[in-house]
């Protein structure tokens, strides 16, 4: 509530009982979200497909306690492998939620992100994914692509942007980042913090994040992981903290999807 006092506009302090209602209807305007997977040891199983690949380079994915490492073969001789990866056994998920804290990498080109509404069938795949830009060194921006493979040419649409060099990347922050993307209905969030000196933002937080609508056609059930490309030979990246989310109301949750 506000008052105006010769020309200067006055917040005034909402009481109590106000303010839990405002906390109240906070809650009921936001999605509601269930786990669905946390990381927790060296025995923690991934699914993987590639959404490009150079000849035969290979990215190994290997679960380590709480986390993902993923390092290219010393063999590999380009650059152009982008792989998407998931925890095995998990429920599909058509509203769901990526998050890792990215705590290093090696290599000049390593680029890191999440993956959402991944299918693998029949040796194609499509998904959704929100990656951190590696080109002219812009990292600060974040880039929504749509993959699918069956397609001639290149696989990948640019749906949309998050421009962040305003911000959060003002300072050129150093790592570890946390780094959390979901979507929900056709539009794709992200957000990204330096986790070891502040707190988790809220979505919608233009500070640390943004969104971007997808075009039609990228609504359905799939599996919720994260996306490594760009890796030379030897090159790796690492994954801790990683956990998926999902939106879906019990019910309507699919069982595992083809490949998961």
């Amino acid at each position: 509530m506000a008052e105006t006092t010769r020309g200067l506009r006055r917040t005034t302090p909402l009481t109590g009982a106000a303010a839990l209602v405002a906390l109240v209807l906070l809650a009921a305007c936001s999605p509601l979200r269930s786990p669905l997977w946390t990381a927790s040891a060296t025995g923690d199983r991934y699914g993987s497909a590639f959404l490009t690949r150079d000849g035969g380079d290979y990215i190994q994915v290997q679960g380590v306690s709480t986390g993902v490492h993923t390092q290219a073969l010393p063999t590999n001789e380009e650059s152009n492998t982008r792989a998407v990866f998931w925890p095995k056994g998990v429920h599909a998920s058509t509203d769901g939620e990526s998050c890792a804290t990215w705590s290093g990498r090696q290599g000049d080109a390593a680029q890191q992100g999440a993956a959402l509404r991944v299918t693998r069938a029949d040796g194609r795949v499509r998904a959704v994914t929100v990656t951190q830009n590696i080109l002219f060194g812009m990292g600060w921006v974040f880039n929504v692509h749509t993959w699918d493979t069956a397609r001639r040419g290149d696989p990948w649409d640019l749906a949309g942007r998050v421009d962040l060099s305003a911000t959060f990347f003002s300072q050129q922050r150093p790592m570890p980042w946390s780094f959390c993307a979901r979507v929900i209905g056709d539009v794709v969030e992200m957000k990204v913090w330096e986790s070891d000196v502040e707190p988790e933002p809220q979505w919608g937080d233009p500070y640390h994040g943004g969104d971007v609508t997808l075009p039609p056609g990228w609504r359905y059930p799939g599996q919720v992981g994260w996306y490594i490309g760009h890796l030379r030979g030897g090159d790796h990246a690492d994954f801790l903290g990683t956990s998926t989310w999902t939106y879906d109301p019990q019910r309507s949750r699919t069982r595992v999807a083809a490949g998961g």
